[in-house]
């Protein structure tokens, strides 16, 4: 019967090999992993800037980063993240240098003193964000102004206690959030 490799014990030049290439593995670097190319989201793209075009046209917003499911939008003192999840699209708003991403409805509420579950009427509706931002859009740049800045992310703070609180207490209220 033939025998197998791994039943055999190491010959003394496979030995030799594996302690040689052990070390050159050592010495040498990794060799650089090449990643995918970051492609940009063109579809959510031309939605964005057909859908939110008050922003491009009165706000000169621009598009910051684009790749497959994300796309950010950067608009004066604002930031707008659109992402893909699944069926339906997810927004967040940030101030400009900040990752403190936030639901665009506790961010406009925090900034307007509006109720929170009135403001959008569709969560994953680029037409009904398009429709919330408009009319706020001088407040939340206002808002997000250096000067203004910090007692703006105290009221959202305010704001997402408020709704999460409002979750604990009632779980099917998640829609309102």
């Amino acid at each position: 019967m033939r025998e197998l490799k791994q039943d055999r014990p190491p010959s003394m030049s496979q030995m030799a090999m594996r302690s040689f290439f052990g070390i050159l593995r050592k010495l040498l670097p990794a060799p650089k992993r090449r990643h995918s190319p970051r492609v940009p989201d063109q579809g959510l793209e031309n939605k964005l800037t057909q859908d939110l075009g008050f922003m491009f046209r009165d706000w000169a917003a621009r598009i910051v980063h684009s790749e497959i499911g994300t796309v950010e939008v950067e608009c004066g003192q604002v930031r707008l993240k659109a992402m893909r999840e699944r069926e339906f699209l997810v927004f967040s708003i940030a101030p400009r240098d900040t990752e403190d991403w936030n639901n665009p409805d506790i961010v406009l509420a925090g900034v307007t003193g509006e109720k929170d579950t009135a403001i959008m009427s569709d969560r994953t509706s680029i037409l009904s964000l398009a429709r919330a931002l408009e009319p706020r859009m001088a407040q939340l740049q206002s808002a997000f102004s250096d000067a203004n800045l910090p007692a703006t992310q105290r009221a959202i703070d305010l704001v997402r206690q408020a709704a999460e609180e409002r979750f604990r207490t009632n779980p099917r209220t998640i829609g309102e959030i």
